[in-house]
């Protein structure tokens, strides 16, 4: 799974943390660990706490604006 949110990231630019458990069909709270773990070890960022929607309007998430945004990190998954 780890690898197929790198190709998310990849392919979306970045997501938050809603868009990533969607598009993976897990939940939020399944999701959030791995983010931590690659975070930590920098192949992922955690870009800000403000969601690129830009207001909850018509928004289907329930993260009341402050979702966490993710994009690539510094090192890559195939990155030693």
């Amino acid at each position: 799974m780890l690898t197929r949110i790198m190709k998310l990231l990849e392919e979306h630019g970045r997501l938050t943390l809603a868009e990533l458990a969607n598009a993976l069909e897990a939940p939020e709270d399944a999701v959030k660990p791995m983010m931590d773990l690659l975070v930590r070890k920098g192949r992922v960022e955690e870009l800000g706490g403000t969601c690129p929607q830009g207001s909850c309007a018509g928004c289907s998430f329930s993260c009341g604006g402050s979702a966490a945004v993710y994009g690539i990190g510094v090192k890559r998954l195939t990155d030693p």
